[in-house]
């Protein structure tokens, strides 16, 4: 893989191999990925640390009077001590049972993970902050089979620059058909 450029610049890795493999507007794309000074893309959240627990989250989330109103400081706080409280997650700073201590970035991190997946609705939709019909699948599935085909439909869905996403200047791609199918950019 290719290392970083250097302090202050972000280049997307792209391994060698793959770069000879895409031609024509995906090698555009990865051009411009590689020269831009923005921030790398990444999906969902890195913070949430384990993706499964995005579906022990969401059927907490949906039980609870959270679903579909998960804007602000208040309702962040009140996802972090939900998902503290249910067992999903361990908030150090609650660890003394004081729930008055901020964490409403956790609960800005799962909000956020849940949506750049595609598991619950952006705040700019017509039901926001509910779970999508990936999501209730996600939660409904019962074996690894049934959980990797949720997690491939949110991969495959995914599309850069969006309305969630929107820091890159490029013609919208899709990350995932760029690197495994080469063939699904504008």
């Amino acid at each position: 893989m290719d290392g970083l450029p250097g302090p202050g610049l972000v280049r997307c890795p792209v391994p060698d191999i793959l770069r000879q493999r895409n031609k024509g507007k995906n090698r555009k794309i990865l051009g411009k990925m590689l020269q831009t000074k923005k921030k790398a893309w990444y999906l969902a959240n890195t913070t949430v640390r384990n993706a499964l627990r995005l579906k022990d989250g969401l059927r907490v989330l949906v039980d609870s009077p959270l679903h579909g109103n998960l804007e602000g400081r208040e309702r962040e706080q009140q996802l972090a001590i939900l998902l503290h409280n249910t067992g999903v997650v361990f908030v150090a700073r609650f660890r003394d049972g004081n729930y008055d201590n901020d964490a409403t970035d956790v609960g800005r991190k799962w909000r956020s993970a849940w949506m750049k997946m595609g598991f619950i609705r952006p705040s700019f939709s017509k039901d926001p902050y509910t779970v999508t019909p990936n999501g209730r699948r996600l939660m409904a599935s019962s074996t690894v089979s049934e959980e990797q085909e949720c997690f491939l439909r949110a991969l495959i869905a995914l599309q850069l620059p969006s309305p969630i996403e929107p820091f890159l200047k490029v013609s919208p791609f899709s990350p995932f058909r760029l690197i495994f199918g080469g063939h699904s950019c504008s």
